[in-house]
């Protein structure tokens, strides 16, 4: 057809056509066309009309209605007719539809809008990272507004492990924090905090499941994002490419960009280097004490310098079987003493042997991979150290906090981390101060956090008797036990040992001292250390020892008696022909310790008394002295031999027929009990017509414990021995302590009768002095009359229980060591 032929007329008609379609435009009669051509694969027909809805109808109701129900098919794989018609676009509409979807569905249905954006994320990802930061604030929104639990971990898990992801294959530009983000080119650009709460919230997912090497690739790509190389398995390479890249970060300040570059630098190394520090800790932890649970590591430690304290300490704490440095032999036969049992001596040594030696004895097992993790949990704090100094000089007028150590404070709070977890840390930390004992302000803050270990044990513990509810945390048996030891330890370097005594006394008395526990275990004991002496040598401050249940107890027994000898005020000093004895005060304090050591001794008596010199320098010192004086001890005695000596003291003289020793051992209970069997003999004898012989002491006589005296005694009226029966008779009133004997400081009235203040304040030391031969006559009666009943009571076919042996050390330990 040629234009002659044409009507002019119909193309009027055609002009007129096309007004009047416009004119009577219909959204109805047009998306019904749409859907038809969509529904026929007519896919150039359905976009004419789809640009045209959104030329005219971009704000209809029904549009944006059509719009959402494309968020349920951006997933090309669905294969459905709105899928195929969303491949089919071209990327700007496609992306103008996603902006929509996202705009209508942020508000109300943020979840359904994060689908949306995710599925294009991750089908069309040529284009995802336009639409990363907005999918991940969509899917926090909704997760934060859900209120079952499971939902809201279940968009957790997909927000860290499918979401992250996605930004470590992208390029971050991080920007100040007024900032907002934004695009450069094909580099998402947002404010550093932001990407903060991004590391933060995907390293807290990993923590709460301990995924350790999960946590590890996770904090290591997210830092590669930022201009960090990628992580390596070597933390020491790792630490030194983090040196080396944190210069060439993509950051970016039009005002301050060192400074930037320092903050930035500062919060992402620091949170990889915690998580790195928070995973050594764990292992460390689970080390000493989480693996086995019969079994720890305790400290062994050593500081090297002249002073006398600190050689003690580190004599006691390294090598308390090496007595000779410690005990100052009272004669040659008795240095040969420590070998007369050679028998047992023979059995440790055989059973050390079938437990490996060096490095594989049993003492040692698992020692090395410890301290190697020790190591690295110490290379770490290196690492922040170094990147602290480096930002205060990059960065010098902004205001950081005190110190690396506040800020590596205030990461680990971040993280809210478990119950377990946080005492893993502070073990760990606790440990590395007590590695370098030498270093100033090392111990003290070695103790602090062993002390804090300790008080969220004890707030744990008291808030799971008050509330049921209480979430439940399984506790190593060993591990608190272990940090009350490493308390002593850390009192004893640092010159306290009264203290490290009554940390020691604590742990012994309540911890389960096994049945099985004999004098073995204590040589056993001698050659692990000799082992761990061997493998640490002089140059090392710090080292571990592997000890079960029996090793602790033996551990424990042995630290005490050493701290105690340690401690006496009045050594003899065999260079010196005088004894310092300053004072009454000092010799009474060393007969408390020496009561101690002696009732401590009974477990091992026969490493004790043949292995070292103590048992012999104690009855040496008794007979130096020429008095001994300890009420309490007696009554937890149990060893014949103990008993036997004491037996021999009483009865010893010397040449002139006097009495060498006075001893005022007996305990209050029996000397009233004797007491009123005297009184009552007298009364019977006096009422006979006949005089009869007073009946011999019984020989059976059940003792009751101090816990059952009264607070009548006294006013009993019994004949008690004065103390001019006791105490040599140059022992006046005037040279009495006012310390020791003043009755003010008396805590009850059985402290009171049991003190010499009261008979010395209610008697004339005349009075006392006339009645010395009579009185001392009684008081060696009803003392040989409690020993023999004692002997008897323990004799070998009568021997304690190892439940009794308990029972008396704990009871011990209680009533005149801790609370006392």
């Amino acid at each position: 057809m040629t234009n002659d032929l044409i009507d002019p007329s119909d193309n009027e008609k055609e002009h007129e056509n096309q007004v009047l379609t416009l004119k009577h435009y219909s959204f109805e009669i047009e998306f019904n066309c749409h859907r038809k051509a969509i529904y026929t694969r007519n896919m150039e027909e359905a976009l004419k009309s789809f640009i045209l809805f959104q030329t005219n109808s971009a704000n209809d109701e029904k549009f944006e209605a059509y719009i959402i129900e494309f968020a349920d098919h951006i997933n090309p794989t669905r294969n459905t007719d709105l899928s195929s018609f969303f491949a089919y676009l071209p990327a700007f509409i496609q992306s103008t539809i996603i902006e929509k979807i996202a705009e209508l569905l942020e508000k109300d249905e943020p979840l359904k809008a994060f689908q949306a954006l995710f599925d294009y994320i991750q089908f069309y990802s040529r284009y995802a990272y336009k639409y990363l930061v907005r999918a991940i604030k969509l899917l926090v929104l909704g997760a934060q507004n859900l209120k079952d639990e499971n939902k809201r971990q279940h968009y957790i898990h997909l927000l860290v492990t499918q979401v992250f992801p996605c930004l470590f294959q992208q390029r971050i530009l991080l920007l100040n924090q007024r900032a907002s983000p934004s695009l450069e080119g094909k580099m998402i650009c947002m404010p550093f905090h932001l990407f903060e709460q991004y590391l933060l919230l995907g390293q807290q997912y990993y923590l709460e499941r301990r995924d350790w090497q999960a946590l590890f690739k996770f904090t290591g790509n997210m830092l590669a994002c930022c201009g960090y190389a990628r992580p390596t398995n070597d933390h020491l390479e790792r630490f030194y490419r983090m040196r080396r890249y944190r210069t060439q970060l993509h950051v970016k300040d039009n005002e301050d960009n060192d400074e930037l570059m320092a903050r930035v630098a500062i919060m992402l190394e620091f949170k990889s280097v915690v998580v790195d520090f928070i995973q050594c800790s764990v292992a460390y932890y689970e080390s000493v004490c989480g693996c086995d649970e019969k079994s720890c590591l305790i400290p062994i430690c050593i500081i090297h310098d002249d002073d006398n304290v600190a050689a003690a300490a580190s004599t006691t704490a390294l090598k308390p079987d090496d007595y000779e440095d410690v005990i100052h032999p009272t004669s040659t036969s008795n240095k040969r003493s420590r070998y007369r049992n050679e028998d047992q001596w023979t059995e440790g040594k055989r059973r050390k042997r079938d437990d490996g030696e060096g490095l594989d004895a049993t003492c040692m097992k698992g020692v090395d991979d410890t301290l190697q993790i020790l190591s690295k949990a110490a290379d770490c704090l290196r690492h922040l150290v170094e990147l602290w100094d480096w930002a205060m000089y990059k960065a010098p007028d902004y205001d950081w906090l005190n110190d690396w150590e506040e800020e590596f404070i205030r990461v680990l709070e971040l993280y809210q981390l478990p119950f377990d977890l946080t005492n893993a840390i502070l073990l760990v930390r606790s440990d590395l101060a007590l590695s370098t004992p030498s270093v100033t302000g090392s111990l003290a803050k070695a103790l602090q956090l062993s002390q804090t270990i300790c008080d969220r044990i004890e707030d744990y513990r008291r808030k799971a008797r008050e509330d049921n509810n209480c979430d439940k945390v399984d506790i190593p048996f060993m591990f608190t036990f272990r940090v009350l030891y490493s308390i002593a330890v850390i009192y004893l370097l640092s010159g306290s040992s009264p203290q490290s005594t009554l940390e020691i006394a604590i742990i012994l008395s309540v911890f389960p001292v096994p049945n099985l526990l004999d004098d073995h275990d204590f040589f056993v004991d001698e050659s692990d250390c000799k082992t761990v002496a061997s493998v640490f040598h002089d140059e090392h401050e710090f080292g571990l020892m592997r000890v079960t249940q029996a090793g602790l107890v033996v551990r424990c027994i042995k630290h005490l008696i050493v701290s105690l000898n340690n401690s006496e005020p009045c050594s003899v000093n065999r260079n010196k022909s005088t004894t310092n004895m300053a004072s009454i005060d000092s010799a009474l304090s060393w007969d408390d310790k020496a009561g101690q050591m002696m009732v401590l001794m009974q477990y091992g008596w026969s490493y004790w008394s043949t292995q070292t010199n103590i048992w012999q320098t104690i009855l040496y010192r008794i007979q130096e002295k020429g008095v001994f004086r300890n009420r309490v001890f007696l009554e937890y005695i149990y060893v014949p031999e103990i008993l036997q000596a004491f037996q021999q003291l009483l009865h010893s003289s010397n040449s002139e027929g006097e009495r060498r020793v006075l001893l005022d051992i007996i305990p209050p209970e029996f000397t009233i009990k004797a007491a009123a069997s005297q009184h009552n003999n007298q009364r019977t004898t006096m009422t006979t017509t006949t005089a009869a012989a007073a009946p011999p002491p019984p020989t059976g006589v059940k003792l009751p414990s101090l816990s059952s005296m009264t607070v009548n005694h006294k006013e009993s009226t019994f004949v008690l021995p004065q103390p001019s029966a006791v105490y040599p008779a140059n022992l006046t009133k005037n040279t009495m302590s006012p310390t020791w004997y003043s009755a003010s400081t008396q805590k009850s009235s059985t402290v009171n009768w049991m003190s010499p203040s009261f008979y010395y304040n209610s008697h004339p030391a005349t009075a006392a002095a006339a009645n010395d031969d009579k009185q001392q006559k009684i008081a060696n009666e009803i003392l040989s009359q409690y020993l023999i009943s004692r002997e008897r009571r323990y004799a070998t076919t009568n021997k304690i229980t190892p439940q009794r042996m308990k029972y008396v050390l704990q009871k011990f330990l209680k009533n005149h060591v801790i609370y006392k």
